[in-house]
């Protein structure tokens, strides 16, 4: 069984004909598998994640780091402590799944449209399971 939507490019797009849509699916839908939650969609799509382990862990890690709770310098530019190895991995990530970009190095980075659009319906959408 295919899912019907999925997460590309900072939007939802219905996976069965390719088209975005902002009608964001919710899990009372049923328009998930059995076992997804929202959170694991859209890590998985995002991301790369599979899913399978407890995404609700993930997705406060990287909302802190997109709206810069570990720290900013300026209005725009996010900063993370460099030392500590859980905040630089997902830095790495969230450019991977290019949420974020940076300049010299990814201390330095700055939220893409698709980070703004996952932070709206993080904070729209997602609850701890």
């Amino acid at each position: 069984m295919m899912r019907q939507y999925g997460f590309v490019d900072g939007r939802w797009v219905d996976v069965l004909n390719g088209e975005p849509t902002d009608d964001t699916p919710l899990e009372a839908d049923g328009r998930f598998m059995e076992g997804e939650t929202w959170s694991s969609v859209i890590l998985a799509d995002a991301m790369g994640f599979c899913g399978c382990a407890n995404i609700d862990l993930i997705v406060p890690l990287v909302r802190d780091y997109l709206t810069g709770k570990w720290g900013t310098y300026g209005e725009s530019i996010i900063h993370f402590g460099q030392d500590d190895p859980t905040q630089s991995l997902v830095a790495w990530l969230c450019d991977a799944a290019a949420l974020t970009e940076h300049g010299g190095n990814v201390g330095g980075s700055w939220l893409r449209p698709e980070g703004v659009r996952w932070l709206e319906l993080c904070e729209r959408d997602w609850t701890p399971s």
